[in-house]
């Protein structure tokens, strides 16, 4: 293992693999294994492109240092996909560290932010709407399981108010329009039964893409 200066006020610890690669520990948790981190990154990698592999983007709970999300990227390029990956990390200390361990990063990471300050990042939202595959960073997502919860049922319970408060909606806009036939606590799932297709496209792909992201977090 490498040497490593630790500062005493920090929740997070760095240690080093068997095979030399940086593990973070966040608050006495280790994000990933000691031993061989790639070879755990490749297994869970294995396990859940396959169910995904029709994906074009990826959407990654936990960031750790990013092993998990080069095994991805890794077996992208073995089958010659491309996709983009976003990554969502509840610790922003973690993710400065792993700026300044990496090599390169390709992929978005959107770090230390609330849930509430999620739902109105249009990034974010934007990338919800291309349905992304979800892939959970076991060891991160165990660490922040009622972030991640929250956040994938706030998903669920979206209502219309909210839908114009994230998309910012001029007044004469047809989509706006739309919206304004049903009550401000009309949960989205509801919408999604009337027959609105030829009124407004996007609005069922946005509902669409919130459905599929939530059914795939719970499959």
């Amino acid at each position: 293992m490498y040497p490593q200066s630790q500062n005493t006020n920090s929740s997070l610890e760095i240690k080093y693999s068997k095979t030399n690669l940086a593990v973070p520990v966040w608050k006495g948790v280790q994000l990933h294994s000691l031993y061989d981190p790639m070879k755990e990154a490749e297994n869970l990698i294995f396990t859940a492109f396959e169910p995904l592999r029709n994906k074009k983007n990826f959407l990654i709970f936990g960031l750790g240092f990013g092993h998990h999300i080069t095994a991805l990227l890794k077996k992208l390029a073995d089958e010659g996909l491309r996709a983009s990956i976003m990554v969502i990390e509840p610790e922003e200390e973690i993710y400065r560290k792993y700026l300044e361990i990496a090599e390169t990063s390709t992929f978005e990471v959107i770090a230390g932010k609330s849930v509430n300050q999620l739902y109105n990042d249009q990034s974010f939202i934007n990338f919800l709407c291309t349905k992304p595959g979800i892939i959970r960073h076991p060891a991160s997502f165990n660490l922040h399981v009622n972030y991640f919860k929250e956040l994938l049922s706030h998903r669920a319970t979206n209502t219309v108010a909210e839908l114009r408060a994230i998309l910012e909606l001029p007044e004469d806009s047809d989509l706006q329009q739309l919206l304004q036939g049903f009550a401000p606590d009309t949960h989205l799932f509801e919408i999604a039964k009337h027959d609105i297709l030829e009124q407004d496209f996007f609005l069922i792909e946005m509902l669409n893409a919130i459905s599929a992201t939530v059914k795939e977090s719970r499959s």
